[in-house]
């Protein structure tokens, strides 16, 4: 009998299979998966090209469940929002679902880092519409049953959406639903002007400091024109007036390096690594660049893709940065300001993982989807706000009395105050969904 796509290779009927299969699932990354996903691509209605060896391993786990068996696993919690792990949610649907518990990025495994979760459910469709849910935010507990019994809530398995499930409450999950549904998406709200940076391949040779920029220029004036300001991750705080100190060698694909001797000079020395990277690039040229579309040259937003909240700010200056900083290619103050905004953090933490320390990274499949509201009223108060806060960065730079710094730093934040009361003004939030988001 030919086999079909979805067919394991060990089959039971409703009547038969084991009573209970539990287990911790190997933590193989997708990488190390080669030509087995073809395989598994035929095998599995929980594929993805982007999953995880476990993906498989707790589909085939159901399989060899009897009818209403029980099921019972602790694994990697990315399945429950990234992209990857829509496949798994959709085949999970048709299950019941009996308790998670979301250990976040505890470490629970010493000395690993597996951001574990614990899924229970039975084999089959709906006994109950509501399962147990409790995210763990400490290790410091008695026994982990108490734990859960003290903070557990009930969800509803028909309100967890396709896109990414979300641990809530009836109530927060309303709240959820509330933002999500006003305003249109961040990527079509910006008309898909989303890019990530630079990918060199190798910092060492394309990264310069200020001395080593000079040098180049002296040696090669033309090579001026394509050593560009630079700004990294680390260096982008909220609304801060962004400032490079580092230089990147803009060499792009299809240049003609013999026209900058200096650079060519400079590059040969790490000649042997560049020409070890991945992809078809030359060896003088950087390895990866956002679409031709983009441009940093114009004024942007700009944000870091790892931090514990957004830290957006707006680029005059022409500055180029590498694939550890996000841009947006609009300088629109009332979106800066939303994306700083308390509201825009609480949400985004319910979309997307976190990692390691409660830090968020700041994907575009997840940014993209956030709704933004159409401009209004408060538009103008907004951006004059955000602006304000700009400004008061900029006199705390150059403060020198630690007196008029604390008042400066008192009025920033009175003012993201402000902005945080207008935002949730805008997605017309109750006082109750406030205190949800503040809490």
């Amino acid at each position: 009998m030919e086999e079909q796509a979805g067919e394991p290779l060990t089959t039971y009927d409703s009547s038969s299979g084991f009573d209970v299969v539990i287990g911790n699932p190997p933590y193989v990354r997708q990488e190390s998966l080669g030509i087995l996903k073809k395989y598994y691509e035929k095998k599995y209605s929980a594929y993805h090209g982007m999953a995880d060896l476990y993906s498989y391993f707790i589909e085939q786990g159901f399989r060899l469940l009897r009818n209403n068996g029980l099921y019972g696993v602790i694994v990697a919690n990315k399945w429950m929002r990234a992209s990857y792990g829509r496949p798994l949610r959709r085949f999970l649907q048709n299950q019941t679902l009996e308790q998670i518990v979301d250990f976040g990025d505890l470490p629970v495994f010493e000395g690993a880092t597996a951001y574990p979760c614990i899924l229970i459910a039975h084999k089959g469709a709906f006994r109950s519409n509501t399962f147990e849910a409790a995210t763990v935010n400490t290790l410091n507990f008695g026994q982990l049953d108490d734990y859960v019994l003290l903070n557990k809530i009930e969800v509803k398995q028909e309100n967890l959406e396709e896109q990414g499930w979300n641990l809530a409450g009836e109530v927060e999950n309303k709240l959820i639903q509330k933002i999500q549904n006003k305003g249109i998406p961040l990527g079509e709200y910006v008309k898909g002007k989303i890019f990530y940076g630079i990918k060199t391949g190798l910092n060492e040779a394309f990264v310069i400091d200020a001395i080593t920029k000079e040098r180049l220029i002296s040696e090669d004036t033309a090579c001026r024109e394509i050593i560009k300001p630079l700004l990294s991750g680390k260096n982008i705080k909220r609304y801060c007036h962004p400032v490079s100190d580092k230089f990147l060698i803009f060499t792009y694909k299809g240049i003609t390096i013999d026209a900058y001797p200096s650079i060519k000079n400079h590059l040969d020395r790490f000649r042997p690594q560049l020409e070890k990277r991945a992809g078809k690039q030359k060896w003088y040229e950087l390895q990866s660049l956002p679409a031709k579309n983009a441009s940093f040259n114009i004024p942007k937003i700009m944000y870091p893709d790892i931090a514990l909240r957004t830290q957006a700010v707006i680029d005059d200056q022409g500055l180029y940065s590498l694939n550890t900083v996000y841009n947006i290619g609009v300088a629109d103050k009332y979106l800066l300001a939303i994306l700083n905004s308390q509201l825009f953090h609480y949400y985004f933490s319910k979309i997307t993982n976190s990692i390691r320390g409660g830090y968020l990274r700041f994907f575009s499949q997840y940014m993209e989807k956030i709704p933004i509201p159409e401009k209004g009223q408060d538009c103008e108060t907004i951006c004059k706000l955000a602006e304000l806060i700009t400004e008061l960065y900029k006199e705390i730079t150059i403060s020198k009395l630690p007196d008029q710094t604390e008042q400066l730093r008192n009025r920033i934040e009175h003012t993201n105050r402000r902005i945080d009361l207008m935002v949730y003004k805008i997605y017309n939030l109750t006082n109750e969904e406030i205190e949800i988001i503040e809490r």
